[in-house]
């Protein structure tokens, strides 16, 4: 017989051996199943006997809407489609404006307008000699 990997060729090896324990499942649901290792029954309750870790889920919090969302993005998406909701955007900055001879520019950085200011002040200096 061949096999494609070293494991399963070891794994195939194991069932023939002439180890005689058996490894019941006690659950009440499988009629007396038996198994030849340890790991084949551990495996065996894993998927048949134990229930999926539930995860948080998100609820939409609108009065009279029931549904569950896996990730905050599809309950914001959801509310935004059927619920009306308007998605504001923060600013995460407050504009710098420079008023320096009615110039009206804006900055997001401060080192930004500095360097600005410090071109103003250069023109004067070299427009007033």
């Amino acid at each position: 017989m061949l096999f494609d990997t070293y494991n399963a060729r070891r794994k195939h090896w194991r069932v023939h051996r002439e180890h005689k324990e058996t490894f019941d499942c006690k659950e009440k649901t499988c009629s007396k199943l038996q198994f030849k290792s340890k790991y084949s029954l551990d495996t065996h309750i894993l998927a048949c006997h134990t229930e999926p870790p539930k995860r948080d889920s998100l609820s939409c919090q609108y009065e009279g809407c029931v549904l569950e969302f896996r990730t905050n993005a599809e309950l914001k998406d959801h509310q935004v489609k059927y619920h009306g909701r308007k998605i504001t955007i923060k600013k995460l900055y407050t504009p710098i404006l420079c008023e320096i001879d009615g110039c009206k520019k804006v900055f997001k950085y401060y080192k930004s307008y500095q360097k600005h200011v410090d071109g103003h002040c250069q023109k004067l200096t070299t427009t007033s000699a």
